[in-house]
């Protein structure tokens, strides 16, 4: 194992401890509602996938995944995360986000939605109670309009430096190392992601 590189399974490993609701890294702009981890799995239910509208083969299932519900469902946010390895592999996931290319839904079961999670002082609860907006369960399986999105590409510590520049990123996109991913504990590195958030967007955030 390289210490500038992460393999596959390390990197979910590591996003898997990001937590379920990652209040220390995705701290709330609104007064209502948490993130919740949709990808990677957690082994029981499956979790959400970004997909186009009408499209019933193709989905986009990203590394890492956080959710932010809408209370009647009518849209959700989303914080992807994605790990590459080669320049390829970055060009081709880049690709799958552009915003100009189409529409972006959220695919996420009832069973999903219904399942239960651990929380960090013990006990279990539903995640549609979890996200915090949600009021009642739904019982449809549902493709939900994304309405924010930011993705973060974590690359190789060699491949970083080489691309830092070379490239403008997109207003969604943000990059780290791989090693940065590993830090997650560390204060400059939630402030990072705490920026991926809507409400970083405004100088006074929102209420709402």
């Amino acid at each position: 194992m390289s210490n500038t590189s992460l393999r596959d399974r390390e990197a979910k490993d590591i996003l898997k401890k990001w937590g379920m609701r990652p209040t220390k890294l995705f701290r709330n702009s609104r007064t209502l509602g948490y993130w919740l981890r949709a990808q990677p799995p957690d082994g029981r239910d499956t979790g959400p996938v970004l997909t186009t509208p009408g499209a019933k083969l193709f989905s986009t299932q990203p590394d890492g995944l956080w959710l932010w519900f809408d209370c009647k469902l009518a849209f959700v946010d989303v914080i992807a995360v994605e790990v590459c390895r080669k320049d390829q592999n970055l060009n081709d996931k880049r690709s799958r986000y552009m915003p100009t290319n189409h529409a972006l839904l959220i695919r996420c079961s009832a069973a999903w939605l219904g399942g239960s999670i651990a929380l960090q002082k013990g006990g279990t609860i539903p995640r549609w109670k979890a996200c915090g907006t949600l009021k009642k369960e739904h019982c449809i399986d549902r493709d939900i309009p994304v309405r924010h999105i930011r993705v973060l590409y974590a690359l190789p510590d060699d491949l970083y430096d080489e691309w830092l520049s070379n490239v403008t990123p997109a207003a969604y996109e943000f990059f780290c190392r791989h090693t940065s991913v590993r830090s997650y504990t560390a204060k400059g590195y939630r402030e990072f992601l705490n920026r991926m958030i809507p409400g970083a967007q405004f100088y006074t955030r929102p209420k709402t």
